[in-house]
């Protein structure tokens, strides 16, 4: 199973946040850690009672304070929007329910238990595709007891905790899809997947288009090319393992060089061709593209830094506080070894000399300050930022 996000191209360009779908509970810190690299805040649907503890590694991220609240939070569940959606599905189910006399057959009760598993439990069946479960609290009264009464939704033999309801795995998908499309339009969320072989054919869906298609035992779907490529950089590329729930906080905060980023990798994408059907052949070509990213990366650090080492040393980027000794040092010479440094404050130094000293002592500050500017508006400035907060990166030669 391929540990990724997949979310649309055009929302990771954008200052956007993400919906995790279908769970509240993440297992995976590292993959939480990812995506809050590419998104500001990750939100899931949880309700306000009977959800399951997180772990403390994944607390965390629920008391640290982003741009936009905490860097994990929740969904607004119970939105007037959100009603609608859930009262628009009920009269889509019961049209079904009229027109196909075997919609109860396929996603009914019966079906789900019709061949048992011995060696059943919670997470065998959902891994298996064999049922799935939503907390009823997530839902309106009336969706849920709609559900029971037409023996679309039961209760589960064994759950986390009291208040789930049980589905067939295609109608669970349709009603939570539901839910989190109606949920992603009210905030302005984009739906990502820590399980995307299972439910990335879901996320990519329009409103209109997931009830039909979570209904349907079709699962190909055709990914873009600039979701793939946000995909292999961040999923496969790098280890954010070194990288705490502090560092990724003030990383919020680093909105301009994630939105610069971000535009760089989709203009890579668009060099690609459009629609490649060969998935191996697509991955080849977009690793390709993410090596040529990487390279540019290296240049570019490689020409900032150069023209600053070469005037004061290593660290001085880093160490910005001792630009004026660097400077005077430079400009004006060592005191240690004779030179002419005292002259500025002690006024001995007087005519052409001193000139010439404060003058190349600006000339210095300004190109100094011209190669941070530049640094700064780098489009991997990103990346650096990572590789100093201890993200290791797979850069393929």
């Amino acid at each position: 199973m391929r540990d990724t996000l997949l979310a649309s191209g055009d929302d990771l360009a954008r200052d956007v946040d993400a919906l995790n779908y279908p769970y509240i509970r993440i297992r995976n810190v590292d993959w939480l850690k990812r995506t809050l690299l590419i998104f500001p805040h990750v939100v899931r649907m949880t309700p306000e009672w009977g959800a399951p503890p997180d772990g403390p590694e994944i607390q965390a991220f629920c008391e640290l304070e982003g741009r936009r609240g905490p860097l994990l939070r929740r969904a607004h569940l119970y939105s007037d929007n959100v009603y609608r959606a859930q009262i628009d599905l009920i009269q889509k189910i019961q049209r079904r329910l009229v027109d196909d006399p075997w919609f109860l057959r396929r996603f009914g009760r019966r079906a789900i238990y019709r061949v048992p598993s011995r060696e059943a439990s919670l997470w065998d069946d959902r891994a298996k595709d064999r049922s799935f479960q939503l907390h009823e609290s997530k839902m309106t009264s009336e969706l849920a007891g709609f559900l029971r009464a037409n023996e679309l939704g039961w209760d589960p033999r064994y759950s986390h905790s009291p208040g789930y309801v049980e589905m067939s795995p295609e109608l669970g998908r349709a009603v939570m899809a539901t839910l989190a499309f109606a949920c992603a339009e009210d905030e302005g969320l984009t739906l990502v997947t820590e399980f995307p072989d299972t439910f990335g054919r879901v996320i990519h869906q329009t409103k209109e288009s997931v009830f039909d298609v979570c209904l349907k035992a079709d699962s190909r779907w055709q990914e873009q090319s600039g979701d793939r490529m946000f995909e292999l950089l961040v999923y496969q590329r790098c280890d954010p393992t070194k990288l705490t729930p502090e560092r990724i906080q003030a990383l919020n905060l680093e909105s301009e060089a994630r939105a610069s980023f971000k535009k760089e990798l989709e203009e890579a994408a668009r060099s690609l061709p459009r629609v490649m059907v060969d998935r191996d052949r697509r991955d080849e070509r977009l690793h390709d593209t993410i090596n040529d990213i990487f390279r540019k990366w290296e240049k570019d650090r490689a020409n900032l830094s150069n023209y600053v080492r070469a005037l004061f040393g290593e660290g001085v980027l880093e160490q910005p506080e001792k630009l004026i000794e660097k400077i005077a040092e430079t400009a004006l010479g060592d005191p240690a070894k004779g030179a002419i440094v005292g002259g500025l404050t002690t006024s001995s130094l007087i005519g052409a000399s001193a000139g010439f000293a404060v003058g190349l002592a600006i000339h210095t500050a300004r190109s100094f300050f011209q190669t941070r500017k530049t640094e700064k508006e780098s489009p991997f400035r990103y990346l650096t930022l990572l590789q100093k907060d201890g993200v290791g990166f797979v850069i393929s030669k």
